[in-house]
């Protein structure tokens, strides 16, 4: 996993910042950020830093963040870091991030 020096508490603290700026923008609502993304957590930040990886409980989930969030993620991320990157969405336990 290409996450640098970033732990996992660098990592939540990246998600929390986005996911604020997101809900403080109007970017996305808070009731849409309490059932699908609270629970959501930035596992790694990988490809040089080009793509973060989200992680969540089912698939059902992941399915929601991928056609509702992902862009606004996206546009989080980018306001909140200073570069644009792509979003991964895993489940938890389905697969292993892969190192590139």
């Amino acid at each position: 996993m290409e996450s640098g020096t970033f732990n996992d508490q660098k990592l939540r603290e990246i998600y929390d910042s986005v996911c604020k700026y997101c809900i403080e923008n109007s970017i996305i609502g808070q009731s849409a950020y309490d059932l699908w993304l609270k629970a959501a957590a930035l596992v790694a930040l990988k490809d040089n830093f080009s793509t973060a990886v989200i992680q969540v409980g089912h698939e059902f989930a992941k399915g929601v963040i991928e056609t509702k969030f992902k862009d606004k993620l996206a546009s989080g991320f980018e306001s909140i870091l200073g570069f644009p990157l792509d979003i991964e969405v895993q489940v938890a336990g389905a697969s292993v991030v892969s190192e590139v």
